[in-house]
């Protein structure tokens, strides 16, 4: 399903919808829509930007209300080409060092704690 995306979006988020859906990246779509507006005729341009703001629905709060270890599973696609969508071989580089150091401390608090006086070992 396509849905608006308001807060990642310039006036309703209906170019970051179509660019989710289609697997670009949003400013290629963004650049399509100004093409079409531009050179494809205006008016049928707003009409159809209108229309879809009204009809597409907005994204669930609950995309934006994500678990924080959650991306420790997430799949973002590689992305092969600059207008596909996804993150860059770089990017995904960061994030893993930045996910591998979250929980690298994890474990040292975790090692801490069954280490101090407050852990009670369980008792058979």
């Amino acid at each position: 399903m396509i849905y608006r995306y308001p807060q990642q979006g310039i006036i309703s988020g209906v170019c970051v919808g179509l660019a989710k859906a289609s697997g670009l990246e949003t400013w290629v779509v963004r650049l399509i829509a100004v093409l079409l507006f531009l050179f494809g005729g205006y008016f049928v341009m707003l009409i159809a930007y209108v229309a879809a703001a009204l009809v597409l629905d907005k994204v669930p709060d609950s995309y934006y209300q994500q678990d924080p270890y959650q991306s420790l599973f997430d799949q973002t696609p590689l992305k092969e080409k600059t207008w596909q969508a996804g993150a860059s071989a770089n990017q995904k580089l960061v994030d893993l060092e930045m996910e591998f150091t979250m929980l690298t401390r994890r474990i040292g608090q975790l090692e801490n704690y069954t280490r101090s006086s407050d852990f009670k070992r369980p008792t058979p």
